[in-house]
Protein backbone atom coordinates (compact mmCIF):
# COMPACT_ATOMS: atom_id res chain seq x y z
CA UNK A 1 0.00 0.00 0.00
CA UNK A 2 0.93 3.63 -0.31
CA UNK A 3 0.13 6.21 2.33
CA UNK A 4 0.36 9.98 2.46
CA UNK A 5 1.29 11.93 5.51
CA UNK A 6 1.68 15.47 6.70
CA UNK A 7 2.20 14.32 10.27
CA UNK A 8 2.31 10.85 11.70
CA UNK A 9 2.50 7.64 9.71
CA UNK A 10 0.90 4.56 11.26
CA UNK A 11 2.58 1.32 10.24
CA UNK A 12 0.49 -1.77 10.93
CA UNK A 13 1.72 -5.32 10.64
CA UNK A 14 0.92 -8.84 11.76
CA UNK A 15 3.68 -11.07 13.12
CA UNK A 16 3.29 -14.79 12.39
CA UNK A 17 5.89 -15.57 15.06
CA UNK A 18 7.36 -13.52 17.87
CA UNK A 19 10.86 -12.15 17.51
CA UNK A 20 13.04 -9.13 16.87
CA UNK A 21 11.39 -6.47 14.71
CA UNK A 22 13.39 -3.83 12.85
CA UNK A 23 11.59 -0.96 11.20
CA UNK A 24 13.59 1.59 9.26
CA UNK A 25 12.69 4.50 7.00
CA UNK A 26 14.83 5.08 3.92
CA UNK A 27 14.95 7.87 1.36
CA UNK A 28 14.74 7.14 -2.37
CA UNK A 29 18.55 6.90 -2.51
CA UNK A 30 18.41 4.07 0.00
CA UNK A 31 19.85 6.00 2.93
CA UNK A 32 18.46 5.24 6.37
CA UNK A 33 16.75 8.39 7.69
CA UNK A 34 15.17 6.94 10.82
CA UNK A 35 15.36 3.69 12.73
CA UNK A 36 11.80 3.66 14.09
CA UNK A 37 11.85 0.30 15.83
CA UNK A 38 14.35 -2.34 16.85
CA UNK A 39 12.90 -4.50 19.60
CA UNK A 40 11.33 -7.88 20.27
CA UNK A 41 7.60 -8.10 19.64
CA UNK A 42 5.10 -10.89 20.25
CA UNK A 43 3.00 -12.75 17.70
CA UNK A 44 -0.06 -10.87 16.48
CA UNK A 45 -1.16 -7.47 15.24
CA UNK A 46 0.96 -4.39 15.92
CA UNK A 47 0.81 -0.76 14.99
CA UNK A 48 3.71 1.67 15.23
CA UNK A 49 3.53 5.42 14.82
CA UNK A 50 6.32 7.38 13.10
CA UNK A 51 6.27 11.19 13.22
CA UNK A 52 7.68 11.78 9.69
CA UNK A 53 10.96 13.00 11.14
CA UNK A 54 14.54 11.84 10.85
CA UNK A 55 16.74 10.48 13.64
CA UNK A 56 17.65 14.01 14.78
CA UNK A 57 13.98 15.03 14.98
CA UNK A 58 14.06 17.18 11.84
CA UNK A 59 11.07 17.22 9.54
CA UNK A 60 11.77 15.28 6.37
CA UNK A 61 11.54 17.02 3.02
CA UNK A 62 8.37 16.22 1.05
CA UNK A 63 8.72 13.23 -1.23
CA UNK A 64 8.68 9.46 -1.27
CA UNK A 65 10.22 7.36 1.48
CA UNK A 66 10.31 3.63 2.05
CA UNK A 67 9.29 2.03 5.32
CA UNK A 68 11.10 -1.31 5.58
CA UNK A 69 10.07 -3.89 8.16
CA UNK A 70 12.20 -6.94 8.87
CA UNK A 71 11.11 -9.62 11.30
CA UNK A 72 11.15 -13.38 11.66
CA UNK A 73 9.31 -14.73 8.59
CA UNK A 74 8.12 -11.24 7.62
CA UNK A 75 9.59 -8.61 5.30
CA UNK A 76 7.54 -5.62 4.20
CA UNK A 77 8.35 -2.53 2.19
CA UNK A 78 5.82 0.28 2.04
CA UNK A 79 6.16 3.46 0.00
CA UNK A 80 5.09 6.56 1.91
CA UNK A 81 4.57 10.02 0.44
CA UNK A 82 5.42 12.84 2.84
CA UNK A 83 3.47 15.98 1.95
CA UNK A 84 3.41 19.47 3.43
Amino acid sequence: GESQSAGSVIIEFHLPVSGQVKLGVYDIRGRLVNNVLNEPRSTGHHSVSWNSRDTSGNRLAPGFYFVVLNAEELNLVEKVLIVR
